[in-house]
């Protein structure tokens, strides 16, 4: 009989595969609640101890009073509230409290990884059959667009690396140069330039017998969350006003393109009316941003701002604050800050490192099945016998 970590090892590996790799796009809506379902249920069947901590508890309390006072002081819908609460405990659930186990899942035969291969496999080959060889117009049957797909596909490179799937590798590689993603290419280089830098790390301090910071505390993280913000920010007023403000050109024909010009001045509008109106400080537009910034229907019929059509914000953490409001964004971001603990570390740097930086030209980074699958990246352990060796050395873990 299969055990209750098995379950929930099956569930969310089948979950971030078929969310990513295999079904249409809208049946994500289905495949999310099947796993609400079956998560719901896993937790009903769990024997043993079930006690929860106070600090939890209070945060769980807080959520629940939290959206009862938004959903009777707004007038606009919480549901991307009401989906990020549900979410953020399923993974608290699942990672948080040690009810999921890779190791003996997959040690020997990993057919989650095949099945997202061949999906992957078959998807290129289509698109090379039917479209021909053309950089930029490949994508994943399965994302919004080819920069979500950049998503997708730098995660599951990423699960490769860690498990040393040569072949999976070269496919997302493939990938990388036909999907036309700049954003695909900047976390690639981000990876392997980070895992050049860790291998001199070691080096030197394996030789000088040295310790390496191993994990770092909730409140770092959080505060990595504010840096973003803030860095996110301030780069979008200069990008805007110092480089874009002239000698744009055409889309992807250069950095300062019509893309950019378009995905920063969406930052600042959004920050401007976060600062000039207190009740959406507090609570957001939630899922009637687009409707609320006239940008829902097409594109020639959107908002002009500062000489360029208005998007909502290209930041996972403005965009967040403008949907859910300042007081849910921080509570949220500190229960993300302490799940993220576990996997905030030395081994995971070269993972963690390019998803944080394409947040800031992303939204939704956080608060979607990305992720989940983010997450459970993180989670997989290393298949290398060698790294294993290079890091058998003190590690310094910090209180």
């Amino acid at each position: 009989m299969i055990s209750l970590k098995h379950f929930n090892t099956v569930v969310v590996s089948l979950y971030v595969f078929l969310m990513f790799f295999i079904i249409p796009i809208e049946w994500r809506d289905y495949l999310t609640i099947t796993l609400v379902m079956l998560v719901s249920l896993s937790f009903l069947l769990k024997k043993g101890e079930k006690t929860i901590k106070v600090k939890y508890l209070f945060f769980l309390i807080f959520l629940i009073a939290l959206l009862m006072i938004i959903s009777l002081t707004t007038d606009f819908t919480i549901v991307n509230i009401a989906y990020s609460t549900v979410f953020i405990l399923i993974l608290f659930y699942i990672f948080h409290g040690e009810n999921y186990s890779y190791d003996k899942m997959y040690s020997k035969f990993d057919w989650i990884y095949l099945i997202a291969l061949t999906s992957i496999t078959l998807q290129l080959i289509f698109q090379l059959i039917n479209g021909g060889i053309y950089f930029g117009d490949f994508s994943l049957y399965s994302a919004w667009d080819r920069n979500y797909a950049a998503i997708a596909l730098f995660l599951f490179i990423s699960y490769c690396d860690k498990r040393k799937y040569k072949f999976g590798l070269i496919i997302g590689f493939i990938y990388a140069y036909y999907i036309g993603s700049r954003s695909f290419i900047l976390m690639l280089l981000l990876l392997y330039s980070v895992k050049g830098i860790k291998k001199v790390i070691l080096y030197f301090k394996k030789n000088k017998n040295n310790s390496v910071r191993n994990q770092v505390t909730s409140i770092k993280i959080f505060i990595i969350f504010i840096g973003i913000f803030f860095v996110s920010s301030a780069f979008s007023y200069y990008w805007v006003f110092h480089i874009s403000d002239s000698n744009v050109s055409s889309y992807h024909e250069g950095l300062n393109d019509n893309s950019n010009a378009v995905r920063f001045r969406g930052n600042i509008n959004a920050l401007e009316l976060l600062a000039n109106d207190k009740h959406l400080l507090l609570y957001g537009y939630d899922n009637e941003i687009r409707s609320a910034l006239n940008i829902d229907n097409s594109i020639d019929s959107h908002e002009m701002y500062l000489g360029y059509r208005l998007v909502q914000p290209h930041n996972s953490i403005i965009n967040m604050l403008i949907k859910n409001g300042i007081i849910y964004s921080i509570i949220y971001l500190i229960m993300l800050s302490v799940l993220l603990r576990k996997y905030f570390n030395f081994n995971n740097l070269e993972y963690i490192i390019p998803f944080l930086v394409n947040s800031m030209i992303m939204h939704e980074m956080f608060i979607t099945g990305y992720l989940f699958f983010w997450i459970f990246v993180l989670s997989v352990p290393i298949k290398s016998k060698t790294y294993k060796k290079a890091l058998n050395f003190r590690l310094k873990v910090s209180a």
